[in-house]
């Protein structure tokens, strides 16, 4: 929870609790009666939610292998219980934007949809303005949000987890959530706007996203050096340990995947590429032996005869 939490701090459905799922019954009851629309709307809701529900289960799992993850890892310290509870909500964003890009889709006279499966203009349309207006505003809505009042309303909530696992990136209050989301439909809409729009773009913008989300709060290292050593790529794109360091520091990394935000803002950590460096050589948080086991052995002081 924020520090103190602030207007729309709730989700309108956090009371209903796992009954919140019902949400989706309009869509399947939708697709199963045979009443979707000619996009096929409703089937392309429920296909993006289930995607990302199994795309978010497999960074789950696999952040929790310690097989995987003990050569490089970041923070030695691990997650609690208290963490655990909170992120239990991560999937609200998934009900909120499925809400959000139907009510877009349903506008009277929008016309937001009618798309082919293919564009391949739209696709560097999508990448661009993601690249330029997302990042940009990204980047100052966040600093925005390390406003000590923001912050104390709605931001601290997000950064209680010190430790990051996948889902943490998605655990933000509603009105955080909503400007996300805003911000986020700018892509979207733009290539739409620009005549790019197809499933493709729309499918692989959400799906992508979801996965630099998740890469970005691994709790472990494992972007290969080869790639981070092309020209120009470490300000491209983030990796773990660039943005575990704005867990562990809080004022600065502040971008969203591009670290070339911070690099001319002035925000970017001078330890970012020393720290990468050190979990890839498992340094960060040492897997090593304890000097000491303690076992307890219970006994009984009588025994019986």
């Amino acid at each position: 929870m924020a520090l103190k939490p602030g207007f729309m701090y709730k989700f309108p459905w956090e009371d209903m609790g796992t009954f919140k799922y019902l949400l989706f019954v309009p869509y399947v009851a939708t697709v199963a009666m045979g009443c979707d629309d000619a996009d096929d709307w409703a089937f392309h809701m429920l296909v993006i939610a289930a995607f990302r529900y199994v795309h978010a289960q497999f960074w789950i799992s696999l952040s929790r292998i310690h097989a995987i993850t003990q050569h490089s890892k970041i923070q030695a310290k691990g997650i609690d219980f208290k963490q655990v509870d909170r992120e239990d909500t991560w999937d609200d964003y998934i009900i909120l934007q499925l809400i959000v890009m139907t009510l877009v889709h349903k506008c009277p006279g929008l016309g937001y949809g009618g798309w082919p499966i293919w564009n391949a203009a739209g696709m560097w349309q999508t990448l661009l303005l993601h690249a330029g207006p997302t990042e940009f505003v990204y980047y100052w809505l966040h600093r925005a949000l390390h406003h000590h009042s923001l912050y104390r309303a709605y931001h601290s909530h997000h950064h209680a987890s010190f430790v990051t696992e996948p889902i943490t990136g998605s655990v933000h209050p509603f009105a955080e959530h909503l400007m996300y989301t805003a911000n986020f439909a700018i892509p979207l809409l733009g290539t739409w706007a620009f005549g790019g729009a197809s499933w493709t773009s729309f499918y692989a913008y959400l799906i992508g996203f979801d996965v630099l989300n998740n890469i970005g709060h691994c709790n472990f290292e494992f972007v290969p050096r080869w790639f981070m050593n092309l020209p120009g790529v470490k300000y491209l794109i983030y990796t773990p340990s660039y943005h575990s360091l704005h867990h562990s520091k809080v004022h600065t990394n502040f971008c969203l995947f591009m670290p070339v935000y911070d690099l001319v803002y002035g925000t970017l950590d001078p330890t970012s590429h020393t720290l990468y460096a050190k979990a890839m050589d498992g340094q960060a948080a040492p897997n090593v032996a304890p000097d000491v086991v303690f076992m307890a052995h219970g006994t009984k002081i009588l025994n019986p005869k």
